[in-house]
C-alpha cells in the first residue's frame, strides 16, 4: 500500500487530509490526480484509505481484525486474513436498487464458493447445496 501511495505521490499534489485526520488518524496525506483524491491515514497498526471520484466514495479501514470497504459509507465487502496472509472469510453486502439492506454472501474459507447467503430484509439464511441455495 505505502509504495502505490509513493507512486501516486510522485506524480500528484499531495497534502495533509483532513478526512483522514477527523477520523483521528495521526499521519495522513491526500493526493489529488484529475477528477479523483485519495485520502490516506495511519495509525499504529491501523491504515485508512478513501478514495473518491464525483459522486462515490469507496473507503477502506484495515485493522488487525480483517479489511473493511465501504461504498458511499455502506458495507461493502470485509475479508479477514490467515497467519500466512491469505484471505479468509469473505463477505460482500449487496443492496438493493433504492440503496437498503440487500444480501449479504459470505464465503467462510475464500475459496471462490460462496457458503452462505443472508436475505437481509426476512433475515433468511441459504446454504449453497448440490449447485443451488437451500434455505437453512
Amino acid at each position: 500500500m505505502l509504495v502505490l501511495l509513493s507512486f501516486i505521490l510522485a506524480g500528484c499534489v499531495s497534502q495533509r487530509s483532513d478526512v483522514a485526520t477527523t477520523f483521528g488518524y495521526k499521519k495522513s496525506v491526500e493526493v489529488k490526480a484529475g477528477p479523483y483524491q485519495l485520502h490516506y491515514g495511519q495509525s499504529g497498526s491501523e491504515d485508512f484509505v478513501l478514495l473518491a471520484e464525483s459522486n462515490w466514495n469507496m473507503f477502506s479501514s484495515i485493522t488487525g481484525e480483517g479489511t473493511d470497504v465501504y461504498l458511499d459509507g455502506k458495507p461493502f465487502i470485509h475479508f479477514g486474513r490467515s497467519p500466512d496472509g491469505s484471505l479468509t472469510n469473505l463477505q460482500m453486502h449487496l443492496p438493493d436498487v433504492h440503496g437498503k439492506a440487500g444480501i449479504t454472501l459470505i464465503d467462510k474459507n475464500a475459496d471462490g464458493q460462496w457458503d452462505f447467503k443472508i436475505d437481509e430484509v426476512t433475515k433468511r439464511v441459504f446454504v449453497w447445496k448440490d449447485g443451488h441455495w437451500v434455505q437453512r
